[in-house]
């Protein structure tokens, strides 16, 4: 069974490095969102044995925390970063962590494994 990392960004060049970086590192395919909604829909669709330990997400804390996807990666056990400008303002008021950009493979190599 093939493990997924979820990589929702409103950017596709930085979600597809981000994509990149998590194949090297895990091994996982990824599963692109460019929205909300198209993120909550990916997790909906994805067969509920399907693993997904990884979700990069690009909202900040403070959306993330009430949204409906938050409640899906819980439910599945995904180890959630988020990611973006919002997020980096918020960073110290969340208890995810959260990729500060640019990142470097190295940096997302040490945040993973921080998990």
């Amino acid at each position: 069974m093939q493990h997924h990392c979820l990589v929702f960004l409103q950017s596709p060049l930085i979600a597809q490095d981000l994509a990149l970086t998590m194949q090297d590192i895990t091994g996982f395919g990824s599963i692109f969102a460019g929205s909300l909604d198209e993120a909550e829909a990916h997790v909906d669709a994805l067969p509920q044995d399907n693993p997904l330990p990884f979700a990069f997400v690009h909202l900040s804390p403070s959306a993330y925390q009430p949204s409906r996807l938050n409640a899906q990666l819980r439910a599945r056990g995904a180890k959630v970063v988020l990611i973006g400008h919002a997020a980096e303002l918020e960073a110290e008021a969340g208890e995810w962590p959260v990729l500060k950009q640019p990142f470097s493979s190295a940096q997302v190599v040490e945040l993973i494994s921080r998990l």
